[in-house]
């Protein structure tokens, strides 16, 4: 939400913590209506047809209880793409050296993101209404779906082994889900949904930005 943090104000941050706050207090199910709520914690649900509840089946492989839920909430780890990889804004100042070393560290980063995916148990899609802070836009769902690295993201999630429902979860009072198929059916025939086609910083900038005063 801005160019060199990706939460300035924290409105992320307080939507999370307060569904997390929720989840704590054994309000899981609450959050989602109740055929979603079924889909995401049993890894079914009885809309869908012969034909396609075996496809669907992979989309939650986990069952959930709102016990659960809440106990892997309390003592699991976040992982956050933006905090977990090393990004450029942090460099400013640095010289050619250690420019280069960070360039190979960020890319080595970018290389792990599958091995999170794999070792995940939820994949949370945090998108509250808020306003860019540099680009005064408005940002959510619409505009996350649209950025390169969300959607390298969101494929690499439902192409690995064990594919994760995500948990959309925005300014709505229910978080919302989609199953693999769904997904997968939805982004036929569109390769400009592809994520080499979305929005990346570097865009806006004309692909040319500057570390202290060298251009990169």
């Amino acid at each position: 939400l801005a160019a060199e943090h990706p939460d300035p104000s924290s409105v992320q941050l307080k939507c999370l913590q307060k569904t997390f706050r929720q989840i704590l207090d054994g309000n899981g199910a609450d959050l989602f209506n109740e055929d979603d709520w079924i889909t995401f914690s049993q890894g079914m649900n009885s809309t869908w047809t012969q034909q396609t509840s075996h496809a669907e089946s992979f989309a939650q492989l986990d069952k959930l209880s709102e016990l659960s839920f809440a106990s892997d909430v309390a003592e699991g780890l976040v992982w956050i793409d933006f905090s977990s990889i090393p990004q450029m804004v942090d460099v400013q100042g640095a010289n050619t050296f250690e420019l280069l070393q960070h360039e190979i560290d960020q890319a080595l980063a970018v290389q792990t993101i599958p091995f999170y995916l794999e070792r995940s148990n939820y994949f949370w899609v945090l998108t509250p209404d808020a306003t860019h802070e540099t680009r005064k836009k408005r940002c959510g769902f619409a505009s996350w779906r649209g950025r390169g690295w969300c959607r390298l993201e969101e494929w690499a999630n439902f192409l690995s082994r064990r594919c994760l429902m995500p948990l959309v979860v925005t300014d709505a009072p229910k978080i919302s889900t989609y199953s693999m198929l769904a997904f997968m059916l939805d982004n036929l025939n569109k390769p400009e949904r592809a994520p080499c086609m979305g929005e990346f910083s570097c865009c806006s900038a004309n692909h040319t930005f500057c570390v202290g005063s060298m251009p990169r």
